[in-house]
């Protein structure tokens, strides 16, 4: 049985009572960041509003190991901890915020103390400045690709986002001490309300996020959590199906016929050997200790794996 039906591989929001005007980028490549290269614990409070970040060095982002990819060069060593401020004329005029980072090997950020996006490479609630990343991640944007954007969800936003100063504080680990490079480049964009623009413009790479589509579609969610999708190596994703009675469907809908965890993979050869650029992906139903379920999705019977086949016709 063949069915159509609407893929995001994205990260979507809810409709907002508030219209977004347009989008500006708050923290960008000329804003200087106080920094710590971590030989020792990290003092409390470091990613605090209230700490005293005057005697850490001050430099541009783009931090690394200084292999021409880097504005900031530091010592090789398992963490690098940075923090900036940026002002908020009036939190009532922002909508939502998407961070946009390019790291290696991973990281953890914090608005105002609060954490607000994790790579994977770092999980659980113990990690500590020494803790080494569990997976090797390679920044992109140095050969052309765009970083990875997290949202900050608008409920998130609200509770730690104030007017006037603000703090965003990130910690990038690296895989070993020993490791060949070390990255961390962050991007924070806000969408207004108004028309005013407090910031810079948003960098070309720039895509808004989805906040609202509807269809007749049954829709699939995807979220990688800014992991990068493989070929024959499994990651752990999230999925949402959107496939009512009564249609249309839409990404706002909080009825869902699958709501949980995946592994995600590319499919096939010939559309990766070539590149194409339609992709087909292989996902196989988890539960939340990992473990293989079924669950019957738009229409078919329960099953465990499952195929997102995209055909594509090439000319000779």
């Amino acid at each position: 049985m063949r069915v159509n039906l609407l893929i995001l591989l994205l990260f979507v929001q809810s409709v907002f009572s508030q219209n977004i005007n347009h989008w500006d980028t708050a923290i960008y490549p000329s804003d200087n960041w106080r920094y710590r290269v971590n030989e020792t614990p990290t003092p409390p409070g470091w990613n605090l509003p209230d700490f005293d970040d005057s005697q850490w060095s001050l430099g541009p982002k783009r931090f690394g190991y200084g292999d021409n990819d880097d504005a900031t060069t530091v010592s090789n060593f398992i963490s690098v901890s940075i923090r900036t401020t940026f002002n908020i004329p009036d939190i009532n005029e922002i909508a939502m915020a998407v961070l946009s980072i390019d790291y290696n090997d991973a990281f953890i950020a914090w608005l105002n103390g609060v954490e607000i996006a994790r790579s994977a490479g770092l999980q659980g609630a113990n990690v500590n400045w020494d803790t080494p990343s569990s997976e090797n991640h390679e920044a992109v944007m140095y050969t052309g690709g765009k970083p990875t954007d997290f949202l900050i969800k608008k409920e998130l936003l609200a509770g730690v986002l104030r007017s006037g100063n603000n703090i965003l504080a990130i910690e990038v680990h690296n895989t070993s001490i020993g490791s060949s490079d070390l990255t961390i480049t962050p991007y924070l964009s806000v969408g207004i309300t108004v028309s005013n623009s407090y910031y810079w413009p948003t960098p070309d790479w720039f895509k808004p996020p989805v906040t609202a589509l509807s269809c007749n579609l049954p829709i699939v969610i995807i979220d990688t959590h800014g992991q990068t999708v493989q070929s024959d190596n499994e990651i752990v994703a999230t999925t949402k199906v959107v496939d009512k009675r009564a249609m249309p469907n839409s990404i706002t809908d909080n009825e869902f016929t699958y709501n949980g965890s995946i592994h995600f993979e590319y499919r096939g050869q010939s559309s990766l050997w070539n590149d194409w650029p339609k992709k087909n992906y292989n996902v196989e139903l988890i539960s939340a200790q990992v473990e293989n379920i079924d669950s019957a999705l738009m229409g078919m019977p329960a099953g465990n794996n499952w195929v997102l086949y995209g055909p594509i016709t090439t000319s000779r």
